[in-house]
């Protein structure tokens, strides 16, 4: 009689572990950002959650905040399309709706380095700046824990980092990687810094354009030569931004992106058309990394933007692994 009791709490005990572990993997397969979530988050909407005042705010920092949260709406409303926005709330507020309406979910300016470089608020450099800034986009299923992907901002040697130009650009390259998600084109965020399935025969058939400032100087156009083989214009800082704001026929750009997946936080160089923003090559950045956060805390910031002889080996490389 023992020994049949004790098979059945046995056999209770392996159905109930069994039963949480499916659980558990149903749930880790619903909160990871795979193309079955991206396909409902297309048919759903979103609530831009705005920037709230510290609770010592002064009057200062409440004008701060107050232009802060007027350009990233506009700048939202105007090119966010990958699916609709429902409204435009307070960021606790805008929790609590979508907490309780389902198929609602979070889009939002949001300090994303904060979790790995400090335990306060990101001290600012500048009107408006703030370290380690970008998109952040939290998806609810069901009851459970949110899952935030992010995109942080590129900087773009404009005065701050938020401007229309790296605004502008993060909105667009967020967009792209969700839609390269949603088409299995690449498997999930995590695997974003992968070269994936990337068509670099694309890049090869257009003009890369360089801004001056990413220019080795000891490296030069000539030494560029040596490792790609390929059409680049050395140009000036406003071709490069016309490039990205405007589309120009014909032209690639590279951009130096960080996005955080998790707790880890990837420094990535990509490539983009810059007609339809399609990323044609993204590679792990091996050498130094250009977080925002890192280029925030610099007072040598624009030596962290140099494409060297490294970086140029490492397109190469990377062109001819696809």
């Amino acid at each position: 009689m023992r020994k049949l009791s004790f098979l059945v709490l046995l056999v209770l005990a392996l159905g109930l572990q069994s039963c949480m572990l499916t659980a558990y993997m149903v749930a880790k397969e619903q909160l990871a950002l795979n193309p079955k979530v991206l396909n409902c988050l297309k048919d759903e909407k979103v609530v831009i959650a705005t920037m709230e005042y510290p609770k010592k705010a002064s009057a200062e920092d409440i004008e701060k905040i107050d232009r802060l949260n007027e350009f990233t709406v506009n700048m939202l409303k105007e090119h966010w399309t990958y699916c609709e926005i429902h409204d435009v709330m307070p960021f606790e507020e805008a929790k609590k709706f979508v907490w309780k309406n389902r198929g609602y979910h979070l889009l939002s300016i949001n300090n994303t380095g904060y979790r790995i470089v400090t335990n306060g608020p990101i001290p600012q450099r500048g009107d408006g700046d703030y370290g380690s800034i970008g998109i952040e986009l939290d998806y609810f299923v069901s009851a459970m824990k949110s899952k935030p992907a992010a995109f942080e901002f590129p900087f773009t040697m404009g005065e701050s980092f938020i401007n229309e130009v790296s605004t502008y650009a993060s909105i667009m390259a967020f967009q792209d990687m969700l839609k390269q998600i949603e088409t299995k084109k690449i498997p999930s965020q995590q695997s974003f810094p992968k070269n994936g399935k990337r068509n670099t025969d694309k890049i090869k058939n257009k003009t890369l354009l360089i801004p001056e400032y990413m220019v080795n100087n000891k490296l030069g156009e000539e030494g560029i030569k040596k490792y790609y083989k390929y059409d680049f214009e050395i140009c000036s800082k406003e071709k490069f931004e016309e490039a990205i704001l405007n589309g120009l026929e014909g032209y690639v750009f590279p951009l130096y992106n960080t996005v955080p997946a998790g707790k880890a936080t990837f420094n990535q160089f990509m490539i983009y058309d810059s007609e339809t923003w399609e990323c044609y090559l993204a590679l792990r950045f091996a050498q130094n990394g250009a977080s925002n956060y890192k280029i925030f805390a610099s007072k040598d910031y624009h030596d962290f933007l140099k494409m060297n002889k490294k970086t140029w080996k490492n397109i190469a490389k990377g062109m001819k692994s696809v």
